[in-house]
């Protein structure tokens, strides 16, 4: 009877893979249509509102009909491609959101032009050499991202100081998770939860943490705004101020 010794171990699907990302699809969905008919902002912002929500709803459903579904080997394939270039057209369309969301006086055309270059060169290339080492992927990924520093300096004149706080936070956890998944580690349990669900549920957190910032300040408006705006009264308050100013 021949040795199964020196046999590689077989590759278990995890139970959860692309559960985070199949649900996300749909909750980013509805949230995305909810922001873009819902938004006050008119003209570029609601624009880019309405690229960003695409591009992560694209995303996350691309990873998730990827992952969660057993397809056949020529199916995993193609949409192996797709998936990987729905990461570039996220990366470009979150960069869009603040892009428009800026001053005009800090947009810059030809950045922007840059990064849905790099971002559709790149889904081109990822989707000719599939097989590429992952630490290859996981780093363009992170450098196609760090290629937006110049308006992520601007952010406290965008979206607030608070806002940029968790924006550099959401971009961390993004930057934290590229990390595992090119190293596969940490890998929890790898029949039920291993690396990948890690690095997807950190995909999660990232982009609605991202999600959050964009979507409060279209509805909020610019930091300068609601400073000029000052604190907002509700009516009653206001009218029993009214009330006892007149009766002195």
């Amino acid at each position: 009877m021949p040795s199964t010794a020196a046999l590689p171990p077989a590759k278990v699907k995890p139970l959860l893979r692309g559960s985070s990302h199949f649900i996300a699809f749909f909750v980013a969905l509805a949230a995305g249509v909810m922001l873009v008919a819902f938004t006050p902002q008119r003209g570029a912002p609601r624009l880019g509102a309405l690229v960003y929500a695409g591009g992560l709803a694209l995303m996350l459903g691309l990873s998730g009909f990827y992952h969660r579904p057993t397809w056949s080997l020529g199916t995993r394939r193609i949409f192996k491609k797709l998936d990987h270039a729905g990461i570039f057209v996220q990366i470009a369309g979150t960069y869009t959101a603040f892009w428009t969301l800026a001053p005009p006086s800090l947009r810059s055309v030809p950045l922007l032009g840059v990064m849905w270059g790099c971002a559709l060169a790149g889904a081109a290339v990822f989707s000719i050499f599939t097989d590429l080492h992952r630490a290859i992927r996981a780093g363009t990924y992170v450098a196609v991202g760090l290629s937006t520093l110049p308006l992520a300096l601007a952010l406290p004149q965008i979206v607030g100081r608070a806002a940029t706080l968790v924006t550099v936070a959401g971009a961390g956890i993004y930057i934290a998770g590229a990390v595992v998944y090119a190293r596969r580690w940490p890998n929890p349990n790898p029949r039920v939860f291993g690396y990948h669900e890690v690095f997807h549920l950190m995909v999660v957190l990232a982009a609605a943490l991202h999600f959050g910032v964009i979507a409060h300040r279209q509805f909020a408006g610019a930091p300068e705004q609601r400073a000029r705006s000052g604190p907002v009264s509700s009516p009653g308050w206001s009218a029993g101020a009214q009330l006892r100013a007149s009766s002195r």
